[in-house]
This record gives C-alpha cells, structure tokens and sequence, in this order.
C-alpha cells in the first residue's frame, strides 16, 4: 500500500492514510492538499500555484503562461535548460505517461519554492525511465524563475535561493503568516478554521470614509463580513504587506477577488492592520482606504484595546 502519515510537533502520529500501490496521483494529491492546510498554509498562494502548475503539466493542459519559465540550468550536463516548452513537448513524445512529481521541499516562502522535482515514466519500448533535479523556483520577478541542479547540489540551491531574493524579500513576521493563514482558511472555506484564528476578545474597526463603522467586538463580526464575501461569489483573498512592527503588528495591503477568469472579475482593495497576541490569533483588524497609507501607518495609528481607545466619530454624525 501507500500510507501518508501526519505528526504533530510533538512528534505523535495523528493521521494515517492509506491508498492501493497505483494509486499515486491521489495520494499525491491529499499530500499536497494537508501540507497546504498546515505548514505551507502561510505560502499558500506559492505552494498552490506550483502544484497547480504541475498538474496541469501532467495533464497535458498548461496555460500559454506556463511556458514563459525563465529556467537556468545549473548541472553539469546541461539539458536545453533555454527552451522549457519545446523539451516538455518532446518528453510528452518519448515518455507519454511521463509525470512530473514534488518529491520533497526544502524551502518555501512567499516568494518561492526549493523543491526536489523528479520526472518519472515509461518510454515507448517499455523501459521505465527516472530524472531528479533540485529546482529553485522564484517568484519575485512577476516571471516565474526556475534554477535547476543536480540532486547531489542541494546546498548550492539553497544558497541560490537566498541570493535571489536576499534583497527582494517580502516584510513578514507572526503577524502577516498569521493573516495569510487565514485568507487560505477563507479560500478553503474553513470557518472553523477561521475561528481558531480569532482571540476571544477580538474586534474590528473599518474607518474608511464610505463604508466605515463602529467598533464591532467578538469573532461574529469578521465571520458574517467574509461569509457575506463568500456569497458575492468572492473566491481570492491576497495580501502584502507594506510595514511591520515587531511580530504581532503588521500593515498590509489587502485584495479580496472574484476568480480572475470570470470575464469581469471584482476585486476590492484596503489597507489593513493586523494585530495578534502572544497565542498567534488576531485580537484587531482596523481597515483604511488603499490610499490612506498616511493614516494607516504605524507611526500615527495604534492597534489598541478599544477600552482604551479615544472616541471615534462616524462619518455623518
């Protein structure tokens, strides 16, 4: 059989799956879909994009986008590291149940990926046939990126992967991991999920000029604003964030989206502090207009307890 097994950080077993030995694809799939609920939930928009990025290799459906890889080749042997498309299609040729497999991460961020990748299939002779790379994607450029060594290179990759992102890297602390875990909780539909997120004395204050409030308090709040999101068909939620205090502070800039394949996709945009206690849940979103960064900035606002809070007056009255 093929087994996945789950620990906790305790090292105790809290999950066994079990599939029938060519079951590999499914098995697979619910790998990468409990490493995106757990530990990669923070990179969640990387790690989903790669593995979608995959399936639709092996599937023979990738995007146009797809093929725009800027791929270096760093092995001793070189092979066509210029051209991904044209040496994809001829592997379809050679080896057309040829499939293309994540074997193990060594890295990941919110700007890419240290993968071992290994390409595995039989040829038209009936001989089975195996390729293994260590793949450093990048993702920071706009253009994905992919440095491609030898598995025996796994340092140099590493240290690679450092260099290139070394001054491009995305502000990030408990904060913004945590805000990001729960925008995947959101995609996923995980209300649950997003509760556990959420302190007990959680509140929220929206001060932008047209559809700003009151203070509202208590994890109800945020729940009936992102199921309210989820009926209007919202299906994205990214963020980025501009400015960070410590760990538990963060000013982000956040887009809640329809799928950008509706033909007019929606989006909204804000500006959003993110503030989190001790236990890594959110005890304070307070949200400004995407212009408003003056007023938004850490210097001159404060993510405080609203008891301590000075009166806030609501636009009209």
């Amino acid at each position: 059989m093929l087994a996945i097994i789950e620990v906790n950080t305790d090292g105790l077993v809290i999950a066994r799956i079990c599939f029938d030995p060519d079951d590999v694809d499914a098995a697979f799939e619910e790998l990468d879909a409990r490493y995106l609920a757990g530990e990669a939930a923070p990179y969640a928009e990387v790690w989903q994009g790669i593995t979608e990025g995959l399936g639709a290799i092996n599937r023979r459906e990738p995007a146009s986008t797809l093929w725009n890889v800027a791929a270096v080749d760093h092995r001793r042997v070189p092979f066509a590291p210029q051209d991904f498309e044209r040496g994809t299609k001829e592997l379809w040729k050679l080896v057309p149940d040829v499939r293309y497999r994540a074997k193990a991460v060594h890295a990941l961020d919110t700007h890419g990926a240290v993968i071992n990748l290994v390409v595995e299939g039989t040829d038209a002779q009936g001989n089975k046939l195996q390729w293994a790379t260590i793949n450093v994607i990048s993702l920071d450029s706009g253009q994905v990126r992919m440095d491609v060594y030898d598995t025996a290179d796994l340092d140099a990759a590493l240290a690679r992967f450092e260099e290139l992102h070394s001054q491009t890297r995305r502000l990030e602390n408990a904060a913004t991991r945590v805000y990001e875990r729960l925008h995947a909780e959101f995609t996923a539909r995980d209300w649950d999920g997003i509760t556990e997120i959420l302190a007990d004395g959680y509140y929220q204050h929206d001060r932008r000029p047209v559809v700003g409030g009151e203070i509202r308090r208590g994890r109800g709040s945020l729940m009936e604003d992102l199921r309210a999101a989820a009926d209007l068909g919202i299906t994205d939620a990214t963020s980025d964030a501009i400015a960070t205090r410590g760990e538990r502070l963060t000013l982000t800039r956040v887009r809640y989206s329809r799928s950008h394949e509706e033909p007019e996709a929606y989006h909204a945009d804000l500006l959003q502090i993110v503030e989190i206690d001790a236990d890594e849940r959110i005890t304070a979103l307070v949200a400004f207009d995407p212009g408003d960064i003056a007023a938004a900035s850490p210097s001159s606002t404060r993510c405080t307890s609203p008891a301590r809070r000075p009166p806030t007056r609501t636009p009209g009255r």
